[in-house]
């Protein structure tokens, strides 16, 4: 993706998510620095974001394929619901990203539990991992999306099952746009949760899933 302004943060239109955001050029994994701040104490909404990631984590461990081109982020949350209640926020992200592609004139579908595809290829992907106890301490999660990676730069092994917003409509897309719209509908879903409408969560995301949960 392209270098994002210097005031990005500072355009936003969200209370919560994106303050503060972090930005590194390379990072190991986004997931594995946002945890660091998390157990430094750093609060709901911290966004930490890289340009490129060299050891990006999947779910089960997996390595990530971070090609250029792509969002590569985590967010870290700090809810006050009980641990058995975390799940929602998988719905939360993917719903999200799926929101914001489809306003690109894309038909974007979830697969559980945290994939979001564009005509069957993979866009999009969701991490959550939570440190809890009684309580909920943080959750980290972390979002990737192919904006505007070239077909050409996708790895062999993933050639033929991904895909990006860049491929799907024709046109390069604008980080900071995407970026923008992106963290402000998960904060508009997030508080969704937090005012305890999880049924209006259940309904959004149904209109994008594969399958029931």
């Amino acid at each position: 993706m392209e270098l994002l302004s210097e005031n990005f943060e500072d355009t936003l239109k969200t209370k919560i998510i994106g303050h503060p955001f972090y930005i590194y050029p390379e990072l190991d994994s986004t997931q594995t620095t946002a945890k660091i701040l998390a157990e430094k104490g750093a609060k709901e909404g911290t966004v930490v974001l890289a340009y490129l990631q060299k050891k990006g984590i999947g779910r089960n461990g997996k390595k990530w394929v971070s090609p250029e081109g792509g969002i590569w982020l985590t967010v870290i949350l700090r809810p006050s619901f009980t641990p058995q209640r975390s799940s929602i926020v998988n719905a939360i992200f993917t719903t999200s990203c799926a929101e914001v592609l489809r306003s690109f004139n894309t038909l974007p579908a979830i697969k559980w539990p945290n994939d979001i595809l564009i005509n069957g290829k993979k866009i999009c992907g969701i991490l959550i991992q939570t440190k809890s106890g009684s309580d909920i301490e943080y959750i980290l999660v972390g979002v990737g999306v192919n904006i505007n990676t070239e077909m050409k730069d996708f790895p062999r092994e993933v050639k033929n099952t991904a895909t990006s917003l860049r491929h799907e409509t024709g046109g390069k897309i604008k980080s900071d746009k995407f970026l923008s719209m992106l963290l402000e509908k998960i904060e508009e879903n997030y508080l969704l949760l937090k005012n305890e409408k999880i049924q209006t969560i259940q309904a959004k995301w149904e209109n994008f899933s594969l399958s029931e949960i």
